[in-house]
């Protein structure tokens, strides 16, 4: 059976963005548009919203449509977060919903890390393809304006980010250790693989590095 050609409303309907590693996704680059972005890329896709899963938007359809590709991007962009929203929140926060009460209290008697009320994760309201708000400038801009300071981030999967207010200069190589064991050895997926990178904002000239 000839598979139904979608409209241009259900098109621009399910255009969200993902932000992908630049490098390990060079084939699919090759063939679909997308902006580049430190060693990263945001790249338009179409968005399942019954299975969570997406697709390129491939060159092929660019030109069925009639569509222009950075337009698409910006677009795609602007409806992530009308669809998707933005959460902002401590891990503390998102670990005091996930343990129980009692569960909590046994794990700051041992190893529960208090200093999570300084560990912030930037994704979206359902924590799917969140990553993609790292190349909101506006957003790292009041996220800077709240810290009064410069921070580090760390690409922690396509889904989420995470953010430091503080680390020790000292530090900065550990964490990148961290990332990229991480990375090889915990991560659930290939699919889920942003970046072994640690990124600094610095507020005084509204700009992310690379570390």
């Amino acid at each position: 059976m000839e598979k139904r050609k979608i409209t241009t409303d259900e098109l621009f309907d399910s255009l969200i963005t993902v932000l992908i590693n630049y490098e390990r996704n060079k084939d699919i680059l090759s063939e679909t548009p997308h902006r580049r972005f430190l060693d990263l890329a945001l790249v338009p896709v179409l968005l399942n919203k019954k299975e969570n899963t997406y697709e390129y938007v491939s060159e092929s359809l660019i030109r069925d449509y009639k569509l222009d590709c950075d337009k698409i991007i910006d677009f795609a962009y602007l409806n992530h977060i009308r669809t998707l929203g933005i959460q902002f929140r401590s891990m503390f926060d998102i670990f005091m919903k996930i343990i129980p009460d009692e569960a909590f209290m046994e794990q700051t008697d041992n190893s529960f890390d208090i200093s999570s009320k300084n560990t912030f994760v930037l994704t979206n309201k359902y924590m799917l393809y969140g990553a993609s708000l790292l190349y909101n400038k506006e957003l790292l801009e009041m996220i800077g304006s709240l810290f009064k300071k410069d921070y580090y981030i760390i690409p922690s999967s396509v889904n989420e980010i995470i953010i430091f207010p503080n680390i020790e200069y000292n530090e900065v190589s550990e964490i990148k250790d961290l990332i990229r064991m991480v990375n090889e050895n915990v991560l659930e997926s290939e699919d889920l693989f942003l970046s072994n990178s640690l990124y600094k904002y610095k507020i005084n000239y509204n700009s992310i590095a690379i570390l």
